[in-house]
């Protein structure tokens, strides 16, 4: 007679909270500390640290230091490779996007950091649309982006017209024709302000991307857009290179991106 192999306990015990996650316990909940574990279902405090420590490093719960452990926020998904609407990201993360305008003006060049100026070809005497955007996700602040846009490209813009795609927008309101866009991507330590908007520590780790878009050649965009690290992922594939070649990237987090750079 064949013997039957049980899991480990702590295995069993790991299945066992896993099917309450998203069901008893809600994404941004306090789960179920240690003793909590140990006590309900009768195991060792070393066995209900194996299981919670198990589904930590899944990714499914998070630990916070002096707060205990929650059940983890869903994260977005960046591509390195293509332009993709954030709104259109969040719906097929079966996700709810919401857009708010924190700032919007029309301006002349003048009014343009130099910096922005030149690598928009600004001409001296240009009209552009300046705002600012925090982007949620099911109510919970992800992304805060600054952008300017050339007036004549998207003529009698508005507030209300921003507080969805802006992809869709140019594309289809507009009927621009984006071919792409140049991003250099950093990771950051957010400000006082920054992190007020995105509700998390001043100090706390992000990613930065700024980014020249364009039309047939032609700047149609600079942006500056902050993710947050906690909340945001940008994966890449990563090729093998013959010699001489260049490889397109990797994927990076923004807690490991800060740490490299300040070791």
């Amino acid at each position: 007679m064949q013997s039957i192999v049980r899991d480990p306990i702590y295995v069993q015990v790991n299945e066992r909270l896993r099917a309450r996650i998203g069901t008893q316990f809600r994404p941004g909940e306090r789960f179920l500390s240690e003793r909590e574990i140990a006590s309900e279902y009768g195991v060792s405090r070393a066995t209900a640290n194996k299981a919670l420590a198990s589904l930590v490093s899944e990714g499914l719960l998070q630990f916070r230091k002096g707060l205990g452990t929650f059940v983890r926020a869903a994260t977005l998904d960046g591509d390195l490779h293509r332009l993709v609407s954030f709104t259109e990201r969040a719906r097929q993360a079966d996700l709810r996007p919401e857009t708010i305008v924190l700032t919007f003006q029309s301006v002349h060049t003048e009014a343009l950091e130099p910096n922005v100026a030149r690598l928009l070809n600004a001409s001296p005497d240009e009209s552009f649309y300046c705002f600012s955007r925090l982007r949620l996700v099911d109510g919970e602040p992800m992304i805060l982006e600054w952008r300017a846009l050339p007036a004549a490209h998207c003529p009698n813009l508005t507030v209300a017209k921003l507080e969805g795609s802006l992809y869709a927008l140019l594309t289809e309101d507009y009927e621009l024709q984006i071919t792409g866009a140049d991003e250099e991507l950093r990771a950051i330590r957010l400000n006082s302000n920054e992190a007020r908007q995105l509700r998390v520590k001043s100090g706390s780790p992000a990613l930065e991307i700024t980014a020249i878009g364009s039309m047939d050649g032609e700047a149609l965009w600079y942006e500056r857009t902050i993710y947050r690290g906690d909340r945001y992922i940008f994966r890449n594939q990563i090729a093998v290179t013959g010699p001489g070649e260049r490889g397109i990237g990797r994927m990076i987090s923004a807690d490991q991106s800060v740490e490299e750079n300040e070791s």
